[in-house]
């Protein structure tokens, strides 16, 4: 009986080596033949543009027509060869305007790179090789997907650059709450697959994307499924990786309420997302943001190239021909500062709210407040926002309120809502020339990491004042600062 048993075992042990030797054989042929016959099949295909030196390494920038204002598209995340995937948009794009396609590091044309897949780089790279390219700004962007995350940081760090972006289903920045990468192996099992030709079989076997009915010429549908056989390698799952966090370094900025936007959103994305999501990115956007949705997938200019022109070219036309959102128009006065060497100040009016059982709240016949306050020269202000010379945000202004007999103290001694999430560090009493107030420093958890708001309130008679300084750390270099600014602030009843 006990040689039954044993001949059994080395029979299926036998059975389950001859499998797996099958498999590595199989793998390993396949791995030289990949090697063999297609390594340098892209050798033979010749850019479709220019290659530019950009950081010692070649990108491709390909362009059509010859019109005054200039567009830039822009692809998203695996796109294969964007040159190819973009051609019929830009021959119809490029009756009127010129067109410019750019090839990001790791895809198309253009040379791999070790330099970290960061928006900073993602920018000032495609900023080089425009200008190398021989294009000037202003620029319309014409983002598709994560594109979209490096045109609005683009804009936020060179507004001037930047007449208008036109989005194509781009990935919103106003959320970035559960959401994870994959796991790395993924990547690992993918580039070997890609290594011993089973992407390229399986992708064989995929009806293309590419049709010669939407404006695809035999060449681009062949190049394109060419470079789809090697598009995966370490420059794009570097991107992967750091996507997450490059939405949101975004979603920290302010973006500039000059630019308009024009976001045209996939129905597919819309039922996948939901359209609370896309709303939340409009308003992110400002209030020169419009909206179209297009009957189409993810990949609209693959099949709803008229769509996308028509809206594109009315957009335009409002928004471009004409001067862009004067600085006129900001309600803030800011000048340079008569009382801080190298600082700036701002003067404003701001409508009054009231305090109620649910905090405050804006007053039916609402009446104004004048303030001044003193600034860090390299900081902006946006609206009642301030922001750093790296566009982070740094302050705001809470709306100031009218407060009724009996209700300075309530207002002075105000304590935020302490929850799980939120720790009180300190709060004390201060006076500031004639104004009495307090100083209440928190500690709040986010994703992001932990943040210490300082919160100043100031009473002049009847009115209250409030200021908010976000700090990640609690510094006697951030408090002698906030102290600096709040010691300036002047309020004029």
């Amino acid at each position: 009986m006990r040689k039954v048993k044993s001949g059994w075992a080395k029979k299926v042990f036998k059975a389950l080596a001859t499998i797996f030797g099958a498999i590595v054989f199989i793998n390993l042929l396949g791995l030289a033949g990949n090697s063999l016959f297609f390594r340098n099949e892209l050798e033979a295909i010749s850019p479709y543009g220019q290659m530019v030196e950009v950081n010692e390494h070649k990108m491709h920038v390909y362009s059509m027509g010859d019109g005054e204002k200039t567009i830039v598209l822009l692809p998203g995340f695996g796109v294969a060869l964007p040159s190819a995937d973009f051609g019929p948009l830009m021959r119809e794009l490029s009756k009127e305007y010129t067109v410019v396609c750019i090839d990001y590091f790791g895809i198309g044309f253009s040379e791999q790179t070790d330099t970290p897949r960061t928006n900073e780089n993602y920018t000032e790279e495609t900023r080089v090789a425009l200008a190398a390219a021989g294009f000037t700004p202003p620029y319309i962007l014409m983002p598709h997907s994560a594109s979209g995350v490096y045109s609005e940081y683009y804009a936020a760090k060179y507004p001037q650059e930047v007449s208008a972006i036109i989005m194509l289903d781009t990935t919103s920045t106003a959320i970035t709450a559960d959401a994870t990468n994959p796991p790395k192996f993924i990547y690992t099992i993918a580039k070997w697959q890609q290594s011993i030709g089973l992407t390229r079989l399986t992708y064989k076997l995929a009806p293309a994307a590419q049709l010669p009915a939407n404006g695809y010429t035999a060449k681009e549908i062949s190049d394109y499924r060419l470079f789809a056989y090697h598009v995966l390698n370490d420059t794009i799952i570097d991107q992967s990786f750091r996507l997450l966090d490059n939405i949101k370094e975004v979603n920290a900025m302010a973006f500039p309420k000059q630019i308009p936007v024009l976001k045209l959103i996939s129905s597919q994305t819309v039922e996948k997302a939901g359209a609370e999501c896309q709303a939340n990115h409009l308003k992110r956007l400002g209030a020169h943001v419009e909206s179209s949705q297009i009957n189409s997938t993810h990949f609209m200019y693959q099949t709803n190239v008229g769509d996308i022109c028509v809206a594109a070219r009315e957009f335009i036309n409002k928004y471009t021909d004409v001067s862009r959102v004067s600085q006129q128009d900001e309600p803030f006065s800011v000048t340079a500062s008569d009382k801080i060497p190298g600082w700036k100040k701002v003067q404003a009016n701001l409508a009054l709210s009231q305090l109620t059982a649910y905090g405050s709240q804006p007053m039916d016949s609402p009446t104004e407040l004048r303030f001044t306050i003193h600034f860090p020269g390299d900081w902006t202000i946006d609206s009642s926002v301030f922001y750093d010379g790296n566009n982070k945000k740094v302050a705001e202004i809470p709306p100031p309120i009218l407060l009724k007999p009996g209700e300075q103290a309530v207002f002075l001694n105000y304590k935020p809502e302490i929850n799980q999430s939120e720790e009180l560090i300190c709060t004390e009493a201060i006076q500031i020339d004639n104004y009495p107030g307090s100083r209440t420093i928190t500690r709040i958890a986010t994703e992001s990491g932990l943040w210490n708001p300082h919160i100043y309130r100031l009473t002049s008679g009847n009115y209250g004042f409030s200021i908010v300084f976000y700090s990640p750390q609690v510094t006697e270099q951030d408090q002698e600062l906030f102290d600096k600014i709040v010691n300036a602030i002047r309020l004029e009843n």
